[in-house]
């Protein structure tokens, strides 16, 4: 336990000669006790001592989800009265709480006590890690206006962070790794985000949230950019895409690939289908042409799904080496499309 700063000298209050032990009340430069301790007496003509009233104040540098105490109360031969845990939660920046603690032993008169403070929980602190290729300006949450988009939806936490492409190549896809706390420090949730299509020298807003919980106020996050690959590595994406089932049960596909290399290239879209046993019915695969530099093309084809069967989901893999790809290769089914 860590131990801070003990009470400074003698108090007399009704009686009470000293306080003792009044330790951890400045834990980590996280809590600090800024008023002395009174003592809180019975009523009537009973003059005997039954508790303890005292502020602390939330001098860290965030909020605090909760600190838990531990009092002990003394008699007048330094035994042990009652050891009390008490716990308050939801500790804002810079905001003063009263900590009131009365003892259940009637009729024993309190001569000292201590108080501990036995944990805090508490968010890390925010934190972003960007790489040589692309630079985290800032972040923040967003604050949620009233009737906004995210309150209508129930969306309380929602990231913003501004990143800049300080590299002289296009960032093809930008992989970030995301880690939201509650006040407590506990994860809520760890989730991947991406960016596509980031041009050199750029710079653009991200707002990112996660769809694994609502109607839960995230206090701090950990973004970790995980992964840059640069259009030499990855020339084609996909813009979008949709599947409808037809009448003899064969899937509709279509969509839209972009070049956002400098280059014209060729593409290859290789799309995988899947039962509802999650297991692997057929793979097409679709030639794309002499795609120019930053542009679109769309595209469609028929998946005949095989008989008995049912396409649950499908993927698509992406590349641009078209000579490493065959006519046939392992029962796909190809289509050129010029």
């Amino acid at each position: 336990m860590s131990q801070g700063k003990e009470s400074s000298g003698e108090v007399n209050i009704y009686g009470i000669e000293k306080v003792i032990n009044l330790n951890n009340s400045n834990i980590n430069n996280q809590i600090e006790i800024i008023s002395k301790p009174v003592f809180l007496k019975e009523s009537g003509d009973n003059l005997s001592i039954n508790g303890v009233s005292l502020y602390l104040k939330n001098v860290s540098e965030s909020d605090i989800g909760k600190v838990t105490f531990n009092i002990v109360f003394y008699d007048t031969n330094g035994d042990v009265i009652e050891t009390i845990e008490h716990v308050i939660k939801n500790l804002v920046k810079n905001k003063e709480y009263p900590l009131i603690i009365g003892s259940k032993k009637g009729g024993i008169a309190i001569k000292n006590y201590s108080v501990n403070i036995v944990e805090i929980c508490a968010p890390p602190s925010p934190l972003v890690t960007d790489n040589e290729y692309i630079q985290i300006l800032n972040h923040s949450f967003l604050p949620i206006a009233s009737d906004s988009y995210f309150e209508r939806i129930g969306q309380k936490s929602v990231l913003e962070i501004a990143v800049r492409n300080i590299s002289n190549v296009t960032i093809a896809t930008a992989l970030f790794e995301v880690t939201f706390y509650d006040a407590e420090g506990e994860i809520l949730d760890v989730f991947e985000h991406i960016e596509t299509d980031l041009k050199a020298g750029k710079s653009r807003s991200v707002l990112i949230y996660s769809n694994n919980f609502k109607d839960i106020e995230a206090k701090s996050y950990n973004v970790k950019l995980l992964k840059t690959i640069t259009t030499d590595i990855e020339k084609i994406q996909l813009v979008r895409h949709q599947a409808k089932t037809n009448k003899s049960g064969s899937e509709e596909i279509e969509g839209i690939i972009k070049n956002i290399s400098d280059i014209k290239t060729d593409a290859v879209l290789i799309a995988t289908f899947k039962n509802l046993n999650k297991e692997k019915i057929g793979t097409q695969v679709i030639r794309i042409r002499n795609v120019e530099p930053n542009t679109t093309r769309k595209f469609q084809f028929i998946f005949n799904t095989p008989e008995g069967e049912k396409v649950k989901t499908y993927t698509f893999d992406i590349t641009d080496r078209i000579k490493r790809i065959p006519d046939i290769v392992n029962g796909m089914v190809t289509k050129n499309i010029v």
